[in-house]
């Protein structure tokens, strides 16, 4: 049976921290790169002049059919005594 050295568990913890700290800053880095190329994508389909304000209103999905199956009216109420 061999025991761990001490040595090995600082390099094994060192060698860990590393792979974290490395694909953390890496993670960051693709995600930086991805959100400039969806900007620059937005902005070559449609040129703006400066000054123009521009609402785009996207419709939610309606909540009258969940509304209606969870009406406060229709649910049935049993009171406790103590």
């Amino acid at each position: 049976m061999q025991l761990a050295s001490i040595p090995g568990v600082f390099k094994t913890i060192l060698v860990i921290v590393l792979v974290y700290y490395i694909f953390k800053y890496a993670l960051r880095l693709f995600i930086a790169v991805k959100v400039k190329n969806s900007a620059g994508f937005r902005s070559q389909a449609e040129p703006k002049n400066e000054g123009d304000v521009t609402i785009e209103y996207i419709e939610k999905p309606e909540l009258s059919s969940r509304r209606s199956s969870i009406d406060a009216d229709q649910v049935d109420f049993e009171e406790i005594e103590e």
